[in-house]
């Protein structure tokens, strides 16, 4: 029986604790710890652990969203991000060594740094998807966040549970897809050290919506080479194809294109003969309409 290769998923953010109940019954998927902090320049790191628990959230929301993933953690900040170069090392890293399908970045900063774009581009020529929040500053953010705004990254908005846009979203972007996903108190785990039993806590914004979609990008690649042949499946890798399968799975909301899962989207419309048709007609570049 052939077995399907699992989804590689780097997570540029503060650490993870990897002895939280919840990542430790799941340790097997967390393949590597790396840190870039204080110049370590990509260093093996399992034991610093996650000062301020925006990564370990977003980790353990991942593993759930994306169980066919495996997870590849850079720890880029004890707190909030602040050296872009030790940024775009990471990326290079997770582009040539861990050699991933998917990048989180759940952070953003005012102005672009030409060495992040840099490495943003050569993950891009790689077909490597990314994904980063695209601010929580509302209307006194002009526009989303850097990398977020990068033209070759998939910019994150949240929204609640019904689709509506959150309180601290950008202004929608005319003449481009604003994608959002659940993004307002999303339960998932929190440092052992810093929360209480069951050690969860509930957090909003784009940070919290950006690993979501990451993890139904990695669902849609996994899916993809379970029904077509890899010459097919591996367009989805892209960032247009990928934009244009997030587009079939997303519906407008004020604005916004608010993501679904696939198994919600095409409910009650013959859900897998659809998903095939719209699949392979993105691959070949006609999509059917769902």
């Amino acid at each position: 029986m052939h077995v399907q290769p699992r989804i590689k998923v780097a997570i540029l953010d503060t650490g993870i604790d990897i002895g939280h109940p919840s990542i430790k019954a799941r340790i097997e998927r967390i393949k590597d710890v790396r840190t870039w902090v204080n110049d370590l320049g990509g260093k093996q790191d399992r034991k610093t652990g996650d000062s301020s628990g925006h990564g370990t959230h977003i980790a353990d929301l991942l593993l759930d969203v994306a169980p066919d993933s495996d997870i590849y953690i850079a720890r880029i900040a004890k707190f909030s991000p602040t050296e872009p170069v030790q940024i775009a090392k990471a990326i290079d890293h997770a582009v040539a060594e861990w050699q991933v399908d998917i990048i989180s970045m759940s952070f953003g900063f005012p102005d672009e740094n030409d060495e992040l774009s840099k490495a943003i581009l050569n993950a891009h020529a790689h077909n490597i998807l990314m994904f980063a929040a695209a601010s929580n500053d509302g209307a006194h953010g002009l526009l989303p966040a850097f990398p977020a705004r990068h033209h070759s990254v998939f910019c994150i908005y949240a929204s609640d549970g019904m689709g509506n846009s959150i309180r601290g979203n950008p202004t929608a972007r005319q003449h481009n897809y604003n994608f959002s996903t659940l993004g307002e108190a999303v339960n998932s785990a929190w440092p052992c050290n810093l929360s209480e039993k069951p050690w969860k806590v509930r957090k909003s914004g784009t940070s919290f919506s950006t690993p979501i979609a990451a993890g139904l990008a990695a669902v849609v690649l996994f899916y993809a080479q379970t029904i077509m042949p890899p010459e097919d499946s591996l367009k989805f890798k892209q960032y247009d194809k990928m934009r244009n399968m997030f587009h079939h799975m997303s519906v407008l909301r004020a604005g916004y294109n608010f993501l679904l899962p696939m198994s919600n989207y095409f409910d009650g419309k013959q859900k897998e003969e659809v998903i095939r048709a719209v699949m392979k007609g993105i691959a070949s570049g006609s999509p059917v309409k769902a």
